[in-house]
């Protein structure tokens, strides 16, 4: 699917927390995509269609949450480990830093 760059994995949902943990700690980015409609609905979507209109043979789907090694927090681990993010700009001789954790909302700027 797309080469090496965009690597594809499907397993069901049930299983999501066993390999959610080996995908994020291998570092990937994993984007967790939910079916939004059911095949009846995909069905009535084809009949509204003009005539002559190309039919859809698969259900919708949608990203609903995207997982890096940053923001996640694996409920095995014994207590949390912020993961910051830090950032510097320099303005003249004056240099600006923060640092942030969007797990628990901490910012810090300097």
């Amino acid at each position: 699917m797309g080469g090496a760059k965009k690597l594809h994995v499907g397993f069901p949902e049930k299983a999501l927390d066993k390999y959610l943990v080996i995908l994020v700690n291998n570092g990937f980015m994993v984007a967790v995509i939910e079916q939004t409609e059911t095949p009846k609905q995909l069905e009535e979507r084809n009949k509204s269609l003009k005539p002559g209109a190309k039919r859809e043979h698969c259900v919708r789907r949608e990203i609903c949450n995207v997982v890096t090694k940053g923001i996640y927090n694996d409920p095995n681990s014994n207590g949390y480990q912020p993961k910051f993010v830090l950032a510097i700009k320099r303005y003249g001789t004056d240099i600006g830093i923060t640092f942030f954790d969007l797990a628990t909302m901490k910012f810090y700027v300097g």
